[in-house]
């Protein structure tokens, strides 16, 4: 096994894209969209892909950060290339941080006892491999508050469906960036939202949808589709709506 740094080009990212059940943070497209151009690759004797794992380096006043995207995408039963990658990973220099989410969790792998730090947050993922009556149940909330809300909607008129177009994307972007001002929270720049819309969504693993009253785009969801999650990503709604 032989493993080193490669930079992204067209014909890695068609290697890339012949490893199976990757999550949508270890795809290329999602790469491109954080504008990695550098790659962990593990290549087997014969010179096969058979492991990969995005990363970026950037400066911190005197510090480097290595950022990766995800854990290693390997096939199944590659236990050792993954830990390999890993362990080639936490010997580069500067800071090493791996971004990665629930399911990442559930692999066997002791992350802890390769010398990594676990830091835990939200990640909200609805599965869809449930029954639309379980999904609906799930989304009761306190004393059945998210059903009220919905039902609401419904009576007023609000009509939800799937953006299709620029001009829509564009549309929720300046809702997006209006709640960013109103709450004082950091927001995608308008390069990266359309880098985002045209590596992922145009390769439709990421959807957005919008409501609309009146004829008025009032709130929106982007969603990433991932293998058989669907992971939400931003969301929001003009004020007052």
């Amino acid at each position: 096994m032989e493993i080193e740094i490669e930079k992204l080009s067209d014909d890695l990212e068609e290697e890339w894209k012949n490893l199976k059940n990757s999550q949508i943070f270890q795809r290329p497209e999602w790469a491109k969209f954080l504008s990695l151009s550098t790659v962990i690759t593990a290549r087997d004797e014969n010179g096969k892909l058979i492991g990969v794992m995005p990363l970026k380096e950037r400066k911190i006043g005197i510090f480097k950060l290595v950022v990766a995207p995800s854990v290693p995408l390997v096939q199944a039963e590659q236990k050792e290339v993954f830990v390999n990658i890993l362990n080639f990973f936490k010997g580069m220099g500067g800071i090493k941080l791996v971004e990665t989410t629930y399911n990442d969790f559930n692999n066997g792998i002791d992350y802890q006892s390769l010398g990594f730090s676990i830091l835990k947050r939200g990640t909200q993922i609805i599965p869809l491999d449930q029954s639309l009556e379980h999904v609906w149940a799930n989304l009761a909330g306190e004393e059945g508050k998210n059903h009220k809300k919905i039902k609401r909607a419904v009576k007023i008129g609000v009509e939800i469906f799937e953006a299709n177009s620029k001009e829509q994307w564009d549309e929720f972007y300046q809702i997006y960036s209006d709640a960013g001002k109103e709450w004082n929270v950091p927001i995608m720049s308008k390069e990266e939202y359309d880098s985002l819309r045209e590596n992922v969504g145009n390769s439709n693993l990421a959807k957005l949808f919008v409501s609309k009253l009146n004829g008025e785009i009032i709130d929106g969801l982007v969603i990433l589709l991932s293998n058989d999650n669907i992971v939400t990503f931003i969301s929001a709604s003009k004020k007052g709506k």
